[in-house]
């Protein structure tokens, strides 16, 4: 949280922002549900990976053994702010019988988690914003076609095993949820293709996996992850504070929300894929 100057003030004490302001925001974006959130102090956070594993061998009870090198890369992830600014009459916030700064607020920090989202799953934004999974190379990339059965989602889990990775989520943008959970289980059946999650029953799976959805993913194409190897860089706590000086000859208040993230994805090989066609095409 950070000093606040005499003509601001900061909408929660420092002892709810984790609880009313950061955890909110991780519990509403999507890309810090399905990855792993990795708090951080430092400019940019290196996440140390391992491009090849050391030899083995059986050896003699009390026979030297060989060294061998471990081959050992990073990956870097510079966190980014990510703000949002809004502003409101002091009439209102004198006046109204709700608490309007901690509503707005709370607002703000939607549209922080959704503005975070947009950057994970939306390639070549550019600007200052952090590349998401979308700008990753060596992802593996399976081709579907007109999808009538889960037959590319068990091929995407097959891959994800096959490199010693094990998807925790599918994710997709709502129109493709929807092509998926009109699917039956044959000809003439009623019954749903997709099984429910049992700890969540709105919630789908498909080969076990839960399926998420989100707007930002790209039309006809589902994201397979492992959390493990899905990092959201978070630098510090959010910030929201708000300020009575800026807007004082207008009489006006603004609050300000400000969260610094970055994503990192250190195994690649993980990532899967899908892109479907329409059954027409």
């Amino acid at each position: 949280m950070s000093m606040n100057r005499d003509n601001t003030a900061s909408v929660l004490s420092p002892e709810q922002i984790h609880e009313l302001v950061t955890k909110p925001f991780l519990d509403a974006a999507t890309a810090t549900v399905i990855g792993t959130v990795v708090p951080t102090n430092a400019m940019q956070l290196r996440v140390p990976i391992i491009t090849a594993d050391p030899d083995s061998t059986f050896v003699a009870e009390g026979a030297e053994i060989d060294i061998t090198a471990t081959t050992v890369g990073e990956v870097v992830a510079t966190p980014a702010k990510v703000a949002a600014l809004s502003v409101l009459t002091s009439e209102l916030v004198a006046d109204s019988e709700f608490n309007a700064l901690e509503i707005v607020g709370n607002g703000l920090i939607r549209s922080l988690a959704s503005q975070t989202d947009h950057a994970f799953f939306t390639a070549d934004v550019g600007g200052e914003t952090p590349p998401g999974i979308a700008d990753v190379t060596g992802v593996n990339e399976i081709a579907a076609g007109a999808v009538v059965n889960t037959d590319a989602f068990a091929e995407a889990v097959n891959a994800a095993e096959s490199v010693g990775a094990s998807l925790s989520a599918f994710v997709c943008n709502p129109a493709t949820a929807l092509k998926l959970a009109q699917l039956k289980q044959g000809d003439g059946s009623n019954l749903p293709l997709l099984g429910s999650d049992p700890t969540t029953p709105t919630r789908k799976q498909i080969q076990g996996v839960p399926l998420m959805v989100n707007r930002y993913v790209a039309d006809n194409t589902v994201w397979g992850v492992d959390k493990r190897y899905t990092i959201i860089a978070l630098r510090k706590d959010a910030e929201l504070i708000t300020d009575y000086s800026a807007f004082f000859t207008s009489d006006r208040v603004a609050v300000r929300a400000i969260q610094r993230v970055a994503f990192a994805f250190p195994f690649p090989e993980s990532i899967q894929k899908i892109t479907l066609s329409d059954p027409s095409s």
